[in-house]
């Protein structure tokens, strides 16, 4: 047989074995695949059903430490508040206030200064300053207030020692010797600062009502 003949077949015979041994060793080579889907997690893409409705979200969440700052201002929150009931109740004032006081009150609703006492003791605040400051003595002598039935000042000392002094003094002053009318002096009151308060009534002539306080010996 010439080589021209047979080459061709020879060649065709390696071809066709090269194709056998080829498919033989596709099917022994493993296939690398990935898990099954039984196999995977059983987490992914599924979502969890738990007791605790926060767990699930907690597991996705990082670890925050709480605040110390806020933990104490919530325990402020909570502490009970005071009832309105367990407020003190202002200390009632004492009798000899109460007695000044309602005279007071009594010349105030008497009406408008009609007799025109205003101007008989506008000086007498003057007066009663300097006698306090020659004694060396602290107070504040308020302006005379005058109405119908009569007018009044109050006197605030400092030192309660000093009110019977200047009550002397005012006493024997030429503005109040010459007061037509009855002219008195409320007790001394203390003060939360240790002081003193006394206040002066004068009352126009022939008032036998007055009923003003009479001054302390």
């Amino acid at each position: 047989m010439s080589m021209r003949r047979w080459l061709p077949a020879v060649l065709g015979l390696l071809l066709v074995a090269l194709l056998v041994i080829y498919a033989a060793a596709a099917r022994r080579s493993p296939v690398v695949e990935g898990p099954a889907p039984a196999e995977r997690d059983p987490s992914f893409g599924v979502p969890e059903v738990q007791d605790d409705p926060g767990r699930a979200r907690r597991r996705f969440l990082p670890h925050v430490p709480a605040d110390p700052g806020v933990a104490a201002l919530g325990a402020e929150q909570t502490e009970p508040v005071a009832d309105d009931a367990a407020v003190v109740a202002p200390i009632a004032p004492s009798p000899e206030t109460a007695e000044r006081d309602q005279q007071i009150e009594r010349l105030r609703a008497s009406g408008p200064d009609v007799m025109g006492l205003t101007g008989k003791v506008q000086s007498m605040q003057a007066d009663w300053q300097t006698l306090a400051a020659k004694a060396g003595i602290d107070v504040q002598v308020s302006p005379l207030e005058c109405h119908q039935a009569g007018c009044f000042s109050t006197l605030v000392f400092k030192a309660r020692d000093a009110v019977e002094d200047l009550t002397s003094k005012i006493f024997d002053s030429r503005p109040v010797a010459d007061w037509p009318g009855p002219k008195t002096r409320s007790t001394p009151l203390a003060r939360p600062d240790g002081g003193a308060e006394v206040t002066w009534l004068l009352l126009p002539p022939g008032d036998a009502s007055a009923g003003a306080p009479a001054a302390a010996n």
